[in-house]
């Protein structure tokens, strides 16, 4: 056994696994039952880290299962690529802020000459999607993930905005949708609300409630009171 080498092992069935399309769903593979599996789209505002690997090794055990059970298992993968943390870290990366830069080169390995790739939120999300040492596809399929590559898809692609559009009409239409007045978290900079996804810090601030009572005034006195102010001014304010 002091040749073996459990990676090259790993590689040569990884390969195995994508030449033959052992992972690859059609609907009308079988007749068997059908499952769909999936799992919240990583957000690539960064690189995958051991978190994630936990995350998405979970529905993959679970289509594996569903598999041995003779189901018809479509696991597909997605990109988060919409919304604010991906928009401000490239503005961070264009002003050259020496925190934004270090996460870059020292956290995720991104070459200096890798840099400018990185000045658009696609080039970003791109980078970390599938080209950099920390990218997830890398990650992913150096875990052994059975996802059908075929189906991948980020969430700015036109048939999945389409399908979001549509959620919301259909949501709308059965009267599920009401416009209403709430508060909010509110970027200054960007001059829009934020959600606590959106935040690089302050994620743990909440919103406060006060309870404010309103007295009358009546002679220079609070109206219920006995009218005498006192020393400590009580019936002055």
């Amino acid at each position: 056994m002091d040749d073996y080498d459990p990676q090259e092992v790993e590689e040569r069935w990884r390969e195995r696994w994508a030449e033959s399309g052992r992972y690859e769903a059609d609907p009308d593979d079988a007749d068997e039952d059908a499952t769909f599996v999936t799992v919240p789209y990583p957000y690539p505002s960064g690189g995958m880290h051991i978190g994630h690997a936990r995350t998405y090794t979970v529905p993959d055990v679970y289509a594996r299962y569903r598999r041995q059970q003779g189901d018809n298992v479509l696991f597909p993968i997605a990109w988060h690529v919409t919304g604010t943390p991906i928009i401000g870290a490239v503005e961070r990366l264009k002003k050259g802020e020496e925190k934004q830069l270090s996460v870059l080169r020292d956290t995720y390995n991104v070459p200096e000459s890798d840099l400018a790739e990185l000045e658009t939120p696609m080039g970003f999300a791109r980078y970390f999607i599938e080209e950099g040492d920390t990218s997830y596809k890398r990650g992913m399929k150096s875990l052994g993930l059975s996802v059908d590559w075929r189906r991948e898809f980020t969430t700015n692609d036109e048939r999945y905005s389409k399908f979001v559009t549509w959620q919301y009409e259909t949501l709308k239409d059965r009267g599920r949708l009401e416009k209403g007045l709430h508060p909010v978290k509110y970027c200054t900079d960007e001059e829009q609300p934020v959600t606590t996804h959106d935040l690089l810090e302050g994620e743990e601030a909440e919103f406060q409630e006060y309870t404010l009572v309103r007295f009358g005034w009546d002679g220079g006195s609070v109206a219920g009171g006995d009218g005498e102010g006192g020393d400590d001014g009580a019936g002055d304010a």
